[in-house]
C-alpha cells in the first residue's frame, strides 16, 4: 500500500475555503429511489423557490449529490428550510460539505534531520527535497543557512516522516526538460496538434543522510519503556534512588519532549564520537544515542529511540516546541 502526501498549497486551500462556505451535500432518503443530477435539481428549484443559476450540483460520496451556491445566504436558506411535503417522489436530506467526511485521522510523529547531496542549484527548494525525500516524508523546511544558500554542497532540512527507516538512502530526481516553444513550425502546426513521442528529461542522483531523528510519539511512555525498572513509576522512591538511573529525571512527563537520536551534528557537537554529556562512546561508527539511560541497549538504528528526552531546543527543531 502506498501512503502520498499532498501539499497543502494555498490552491488547496482557497477550494476548501471555498466548499466550506459555499457547498452542502445531499442524500436521498427514506426508500432511496434511483435519482439523477437532473431529477434532483429539477426538486431543488421547485421545492426551495430558487433559479437553476444559484448553483451547480454534482454527483457525489459518500452522499448522493454535492451542490455549491454562488451565494451563502441561499446555500443557508436550504440549510434551514422546512422539509417539502410527503408525496413528492424524492426527499433529500441537506447537511454541510466537510473535508473528514470521508478521512481518518492520522499523523506523523517523527521529525527528522536529513542533509541531501546532489540536488541541483536550479531546484534548490523545499518542494524539490520533498520529491527526492519519497512518499513517507511531508513539509520538509530548509534550515536557515540552506535557505541563505551559502554551500550548494549539500541541502539540509527538518521534515516529518512517518518511519525514518522509509526514507531511502539514494534517490533519482527526474526534471522534464523545456519544450521549445517553435516545435511544429516548420511543418505549420499549432501546438496542440503536435503528438510527441517521448518525454526529455535529466536525472540526478541524490544521496540522503539522515543526521537527527526526533521521536514525538506520544505512546512512547516510560512506564512502558521495558528498560525501566518498575520501581522508579512510584512516588515513594527517594532521590538517592532515582539518582542510580542516570536519564530518570530527564524522561519525567514534566520535562520536554521528543526522545532525540543524533547521528550527526551540523554544529560539530554530538557525533559519532561523543555524547552531549562528554561520555565517550564506542568506536564502533554506530550512532550516539545522546544522554541514553542506563540500562537501554544499543540494538538497531532506529532502536535507539530509548534516550533522554530533550532539555534544550535544538535550532533545527525550534519550530517543533
Amino acid at each position: 500500500m502506498r501512503m502520498c502526501v499532498l501539499p497543502r498549497s494555498a490552491e488547496l486551500q482557497a477550494i476548501e475555503d471555498s466548499l466550506a462556505e459555499r457547498a452542502l451535500v445531499a442524500l436521498v432518503v427514506g426508500t432511496r429511489p434511483d435519482c439523477s443530477v437532473r431529477q434532483a435539481r429539477r426538486f431543488i428549484i421547485d421545492n426551495y423557490n430558487i433559479s437553476g443559476n444559484d448553483f451547480s450540483i454534482h454527483h457525489y460520496q459518500p452522499e448522493d449529490f454535492l451542490l455549491i451556491f454562488h451565494d451563502n445566504a441561499i446555500r443557508e436558506s436550504i440549510l434551514h428550510a422546512s422539509p417539502p411535503p410527503s408525496g413528492t417522489g424524492l426527499n433529500l436530506r441537506f447537511k454541510r460539505w466537510q473535508r473528514f467526511s470521508t478521512a481518518e485521522a492520522d499523523f506523523m510523529y517523527f521529525r527528522v534531520l536529513v542533509e541531501l547531496r546532489g540536488l541541483p542549484s536550479h531546484a534548490w527548494s523545499a518542494a524539490a527535497a520533498w520529491e527526492v525525500l519519497g512518499d513517507f516524508c511531508a513539509c520538509p523546511e530548509p534550515t536557515p543557512a540552506t535557505r541563505a544558500s551559502p554551500d550548494l554542497r549539500w541541502f539540509h532540512a527538518v521534515t516529518w516522516c512517518a518511519d525514518p527507516n522509509l526514507i531511502p538512502n539514494v534517490a533519482f530526481l527526474h526534471i522534464p526538460e523545456r519544450r521549445d516553444p517553435n516545435a511544429g513550425t516548420e511543418l505549420f502546426l499549432r501546438p496542440d496538434e503536435i503528438i510527441y513521442h517521448q518525454l526529455p528529461l535529466l536525472k540526478y542522483r541524490i544521496e540522503i543522510e539522515i543526521l537527527e531523528i526526533q521521536d514525538w510519539n506520544l505512546n512512547s511512555d516510560d512506564s512502558d519503556n521495558p528498560y525501566w525498572p518498575d520501581r522508579l513509576s512510584t512516588d515513594s522512591d527517594s532521590d538517592s534512588d532515582v539518582d542510580d538511573y542516570r536519564g530518570f529525571r530527564d524522561c519525567s512527563r514534566s520535562s520536554p519532549w521528543p526522545r532525540k537520536t543524533v547521528f550527526r551534528q551540523l554544529d560539530g557537537g554530538c557525533d559519532a564520537g561523543s555524547s552531549t554529556d562528554g561520555r565517550n562512546s564506542s568506536d564502533s561508527g554506530e550512532p550516539v544515542d545522546c544522554g541514553r539511560p542506563i540500562g537501554v541497549p544499543r540494538n538497531s538504528v532506529f532502536g535507539l529511540l530509548g534516550c533522554k528526552v530533550l532539555t534544550h531546543t535544538n535550532d533545527h527543531f525550534q519550530a517543533s516546541t
